[in-house]
This record gives C-alpha cells, structure tokens and sequence, in this order.
C-alpha cells in the first residue's frame, strides 16, 4: 500500500521480487501489485516498467477509486477502512471485527 509519492516504488517492487525468486525458485513466474492510495501517488515517469505494465506482470490499483462492494471478502473490507474518515473509522472496525470472529 502507497501512501506517498515514491519515484522507485516499481523498482522497489522489482528489487523484492526478483531478491525473493532468487533465494525460492528462480524459475517460477511471478506478478506484482502496487496498491495507491490514490492515482496522484503513482510515478510521472513510466517508461522503464511500461513493457511490464503492459503485459499485466505489475498491476496497479486505487484505493480511492475502487467500488465498495456490501458483500466484499474480509481482507478487501479491510482496504476499504483506510479510506474511511475517523469519525466512521471505529464502527466499521467493530464491524470487522465481529465478521471476523464469525469466520473463526
């Protein structure tokens, strides 16, 4: 999840992937998620990871733009709290909470 501009998120990414096939299985296939906080937050410069962009090996998403679904999985739920004002912040965690332990 990226709260803050940070020009090598995607070389970050990269660093960590590739660091964790080498030490696993080198030779598996992997695909990376970057999670915004918010479409502004992303790099301006794109064109060192636009072939992997492309072809959907990094994928990037935006909190502030995804649909709040009522029926979401727990850990989607989750996202959506991040993005919730304070005041609204506490009941839904509670609420979370509760859903949580009935799957327990």
């Amino acid at each position: 999840m990226q709260f803050y501009h940070l020009q090598s998120v995607f070389a970050d990414l990269l660093v960590k992937a590739y660091t964790y096939l080498k030490r696993h299985d080198p030779t598996q296939s992997f695909r990376g998620v970057v999670l915004f906080a918010e479409r502004a937050l992303e790099p301006v410069e794109l064109t060192p990871y636009r072939p992997l962009l492309d072809a959907g090996v990094i994928q990037r998403f935006y909190l502030d733009e995804m649909p709040e679904l009522a029926d979401a999985p727990l850990g989607v739920s989750i996202l959506y709290l991040i993005r919730q004002s304070e005041s609204e912040a506490p009941d839904t965690a509670r609420e979370l909470i509760a859903r949580a332990n009935l799957m327990n």
